[in-house]
């Protein structure tokens, strides 16, 4: 375990940035900031001021409440021969949690996911854009598995139609109850929804985080 602070760069502060914009909270907070062990930055948020740590940069921070607004409470997507989808209810291929996931915005359409998706993935990845960018397309154009299998192959089976943005803490509201327990920060993905023409079933597919080599940053 690493034993000194770590020391943050523009990406790092980028992502932070994206991860805090979940917890919803007049109150303040405190995100700890440490060196995980495959080099990548870690992080969690605490509800109460916590000890200063050799290890750990620790930034306070408060995020505004959203306003108070109707809440959306239903949104489908259906894509052609295939099921309908409620995109406030998502089980993610491969979760370990095995947890349902809400999304909060839905883009289908080259257009659409030109102008705004690559964008914001863009602007997250800041020096690695061009990766990240590229295997987000990659992935919901279907290039990746196309690319793996022979000259002639059949046609993928399992075919995106759409992205979906979750937020992975659920705007999460910091209201002390936890008793100053440190509550895990989760980033912000996309995911691909496909149609699974084997089954008919449709299927959530995580975009796999781009990992930088070790002793980068």
């Amino acid at each position: 375990m690493a034993t000194t602070q770590p020391v943050l760069d523009s990406r790092q502060l980028r992502k932070i940035a994206e991860a805090v914009s979940g917890f919803r909270s007049e109150k303040q907070y405190w995100i700890v900031l440490t060196q995980g062990e495959d080099g990548e930055l870690d992080y969690a948020v605490e509800a109460t001021e916590p000890a200063p740590r050799a290890d750990a940069v620790i930034l306070p921070c408060r995020t505004p409440k959203e306003a108070d607004r109707p809440h959306v409470v239903s949104a489908t997507i259906r894509a052609q021969e295939g099921p309908e989808v409620n995109l406030l209810d998502l089980t993610v291929d491969g979760d370990p949690d095995d947890g349902l996931h809400t999304a909060d915005a839905v883009f289908w359409g080259e257009s659409s996911i030109e102008k705004f998706a690559v964008p914001y993935y863009a602007s997250v990845y800041g020096s690695e854009a061009g990766e990240a960018v590229t295997a987000l397309l990659d992935s919901y154009n279907g290039a990746a598995a196309s690319r793996a299998g022979a000259a002639g192959a059949e046609p993928n089976a399992v075919e995106a139609y759409a992205l979906v943005h979750m937020p992975r803490s659920e705007y999460i509201e910091l209201d002390g109850s936890s008793g100053g327990a440190a509550r895990r920060a989760r980033s912000d993905r996309f995911a691909v929804l496909a149609l699974d023409r084997a089954t008919g079933r449709h299927r959530v597919i995580p975009l796999e985080e781009p990992r930088r080599p070790r002793g980068q940053g």
